[in-house]
């Protein structure tokens, strides 16, 4: 593990921790949130090597998604953290904790799950627009058992707060139905 360790990059580093965060994302999302300099061949490029070597070092697990990812296309390979990028992540919760023992979603929860990866990536973009990311998370992070009611626990799929010329702004976000529906939310 410390061998490995020693072959991990900045890069690696910064796709681990956004993975640690909203534990799968497409090819497409971890391109728009860390390979942003360059034109668009060689950021996707950059981006394919490099999920590629982390993938080969055992730091993530790729899989496929059926149709070719959301609404068809050729974009086709999901990314969450294998073990010894769990371990890299939280080395203290991940030795303990069963929740990341099983990084594959199930296929039917997969689409949502990546809708509510798009609103961490769209709250990034809007970093390039004045506002600033002040927490994002997900579930099950983000639930909130009531104040007054001790038995009922709010579970959104996401916590936002962005702030913009002294004010603070905050959501619980559901993710209804895919992901056209993102736009609409930052």
């Amino acid at each position: 593990m410390y061998a490995l360790e020693y072959q991990v990059t900045p890069t690696h580093r910064a796709i681990i921790e956004t993975l640690s965060i909203v534990r799968v994302a497409s090819s497409n999302q971890l391109e728009r949130l860390h390979f942003i300099s360059g034109n668009s061949v060689t950021r996707r490029r950059m981006c394919n090597y490099t999920l590629r070597r982390m993938t080969n070092l055992g730091l993530l697990v790729r899989w496929r998604r059926p149709n070719g990812g959301l609404g068809g296309g050729s974009e086709s390979f999901c990314y969450a953290l294998d073990r010894p990028g769990q371990l890299i992540a939280r080395p203290e919760s991940a030795r303990r904790s069963k929740h990341w023992l099983y990084p594959y979603p199930d296929i039917t929860y997969l689409p949502h799950r990546l809708a509510v990866t798009e609103v961490y990536v769209v709250a990034h973009e809007a970093t390039a627009h004045g506002f600033t990311l002040k927490k994002y998370e997900a579930e099950p992070v983000c639930w909130r058992q009531l104040a007054w009611y001790t038995s009922r626990t709010v579970r959104p799929d996401a916590y936002l707060s962005l702030s913009n010329g002294g004010q603070i702004y905050h959501w619980f976000i559901e993710v209804v139905s895919g992901p056209r529906y993102i736009q609409h939310i930052v």
